[in-house]
C-alpha cells in the first residue's frame, strides 16, 4: 500500500463543512475527488476528537539518552586530552603507507 500526503488543514476543515451541511460522504468525496475511506476517517476523527487538524505524531525514539551524551562527551574529552600528552613517535613506512 502507497503512502499519500496528509489532508491539509483546510481540506479537513472543507470535509467537516459538508458533513455538517448533511452533505452524505458519496457526495462530499466525488465532490472534493477524495476516497470515501479519507472522508470517512476525517469525519470520524472530528466526532471523536472535535478537531480538524492532524494530531502531532510522534517521533522515532532517541538512540542516545542525554545522560549518554554527556558520558560520550567526557570520554571524547578524556581520549583527547591523552592522545595530546602522549608522545608521537614515529611508525615505520610500511605501517603509514596504504596497501
Amino acid at each position: 500500500m502507497g503512502h499519500t500526503e496528509e489532508l491539509s488543514d483546510f481540506q479537513r476543515g472543507t470535509v467537516t463543512g459538508f458533513h455538517l451541511s448533511n452533505k452524505s460522504i458519496r457526495q462530499i468525496s466525488v465532490f472534493l475527488e477524495l476516497h470515501r475511506s479519507t472522508i470517512s476517517a476525517v469525519i470520524v476523527k472530528f466526532k471523536r476528537l472535535r478537531a480538524t487538524t492532524a494530531q502531532p505524531r510522534s517521533d522515532r525514539p532517541h538512540k542516545l539518552t542525554e545522560r549518554d551524551r554527556r558520558v560520550l562527551k567526557r570520554v571524547k574529552i578524556v581520549f583527547l586530552q591523552l592522545q595530546h600528552s602522549l608522545p608521537t613517535s614515529k611508525l615505520p613506512l610500511e605501517a603509514t603507507s596504504a596497501q
